[in-house]
């Protein structure tokens, strides 16, 4: 439950950000498909919230909800394959390994409770 809400939080606080700053030093059509990703990303934060709240009845629901969590690690790790670390090294990398945890937690704990 409280990384589900843990997520949620970080949904918000994330994708809000992003969604106000856009694609920085990018061009429009990188703005254009950063802050419509943000909006669908802020847009799962109440999915992520409730499947926390009723935790107790929520099957398979919440491994659905850990597969973005590992696509987001994943991605990163991807971009750091093709293109290398970004500016802030440090700062992306606890992304990941926070997604990569959170995602795991998330599975572990829903299969053993």
């Amino acid at each position: 439950m409280v990384c589900l809400l843990l997520t949620a939080a970080v949904i918000i606080a994330g994708s809000g950000l992003q969604l106000v700053q856009g694609a920085r030093g990018g061009d429009a059509t990188a703005d254009h498909i950063h802050r419509f990703m943000a909006g669908v990303y802020i847009g799962w934060a109440p999915l992520f919230a409730w499947a926390a709240l009723t935790i107790r009845t929520q099957g398979v629901l919440v491994y659905f909800l850990a597969v973005p969590i590992f696509l987001g690690f994943a991605g990163r790790m991807l971009s750091i394959a093709l293109k290398g670390l970004p500016i802030r090294p440090k700062e992306f990398l606890s992304f990941a390994a926070l997604e990569f945890i959170l995602g795991c937690v998330i599975v572990l704990a829903h299969w053993l409770g």
